[in-house]
């Protein structure tokens, strides 16, 4: 049975729930790559270049295989959830476990 990611983002005041289709060894191939970039600057306390921040979310809508766009992702979340959305799906992709990602919910 295939492992789905979901997404919620929030467009136009309507909040749209995006579900991955196969997600292949080369995405995990590609989220080490990547969680390694991103790491490599935590390291040294420096944050992520947006270079690097708009490659990881390029990574995030193939996920999603282009259900939306580049703009949509960052249009479609919360400030604080932009940074903690591509940290869950990178470890969610590496250890196997896909997350529900998307704006927190209130408690």
């Amino acid at each position: 049975m295939a492992k789905a990611f979901k997404l919620t983002l929030n467009l136009n005041d309507k909040e749209k729930t995006y579900v991955t289709g196969f997600i292949s060894g080369r995405k995990v191939r590609k989220a080490i790559e990547l969680t390694n970039e991103v790491n490599s600057f935590e390291m040294e306390n420096k944050l992520i270049p947006t270079e690097l921040l708009d490659e990881l979310v390029i990574f995030i809508t193939e996920l999603y295989n282009n259900q939306f766009s580049f703009d949509d992702y960052f249009d479609g979340l919360e400030y604080d959830e932009v940074l903690p959305t591509i940290q869950k799906h990178l470890v969610g992709i590496i250890s196997g476990k896909p997350i529900d990602g998307g704006p927190k919910q209130e408690q």
